[in-house]
């Protein structure tokens, strides 16, 4: 680059600076007047918010709390009751290789070790361990814990 090239490319910034700030001060940008309550509220509506009063939050938030309450008192006093699961029944599962993570829960599920085998996909995308299943014979009862699989599966 030589002189008369940077002098061309500083008149070029210069005229542009000008130009920008002649049609700025040509054409303001326009600010527009605050809202008032009615338009904040028809714009609010509009875009699906719920409109009310502070009396009105107050009475759900005190009804909601009651409920809240009811529920953690009747936690509280509830006995949690487990059905036994037969421990006899076993399944005996040989994982292959090229078997996907989806077709041994489709297995384990069809064979009662559990009752939903997405809770068992979930659990290894959750932890990464769905590329740490070994090869192997494995077997299960159905009172087993589904960290306690998915420990066997990948030891």
């Amino acid at each position: 680059m030589n002189k008369s090239t940077i002098r061309a490319f500083a008149a070029g910034i210069i005229f542009t600076s000008a130009l920008v700030g002649g049609y700025s001060y040509v054409f303001p940008i326009e600010k527009k007047a605050s809202l008032t309550l009615e338009e904040a509220k028809v714009m609010l509506e509009h875009n699906g918010y719920k409109i009310e009063s502070a009396e009105t939050s107050k009475k759900e938030s005190t009804s909601k709390q009651q409920v809240s309450e009811t529920i953690s008192d009747a936690k509280k006093q509830a006995v949690p009751i487990q059905a036994e699961k037969p421990s006899a029944v076993s399944y005996t599962l040989t994982v292959e290789s090229g078997m996907t993570p989806e077709k041994i829960a489709e297995i384990l599920e069809n064979e009662g070790i559990f009752e939903n085998g997405v809770v068992f996909l979930q659990y290894l995308k959750e932890n990464q361990l769905i590329k740490r299943i070994q090869i192997g014979q494995y077997t299960f009862t159905p009172n087993m814990e589904l960290t306690e699989i998915v420990k066997m599966l990948t030891e």
